[in-house]
């Protein structure tokens, strides 16, 4: 879903579609809000009760952060960059 959104962002921004820039980020926002920073913590922590390796450990908290930052990132582009 966020490869085909970026991809469009991506297009758009290419086209000089700015709305359609700003809706996609819109939908990139919600994405992210509603479904992967909602189960992405919830699977760190299945994965941490697990006594996984700690290479599993470090690679799902980077999946996490990149998760919560690209939240910001997205939110940040449209208030800043978007006229």
């Amino acid at each position: 879903v966020m490869a085909y959104l970026c991809d469009l962002e991506a297009s758009s921004w290419a086209d000089g579609q700015i709305k359609l820039v700003d809706d996609t980020l819109a939908l990139q926002h919600r994405f992210l809000t509603q479904h992967l920073t909602v189960w992405i913590p919830q699977f760190r922590r299945r994965v941490n009760d697990a006594p996984p390796s700690q290479f599993y450990i470090d690679l799902v908290d980077a999946i996490h952060a990149f998760v919560v930052h690209d939240s910001d990132y997205v939110q940040l582009i449209r208030r800043e960059l978007i006229p």
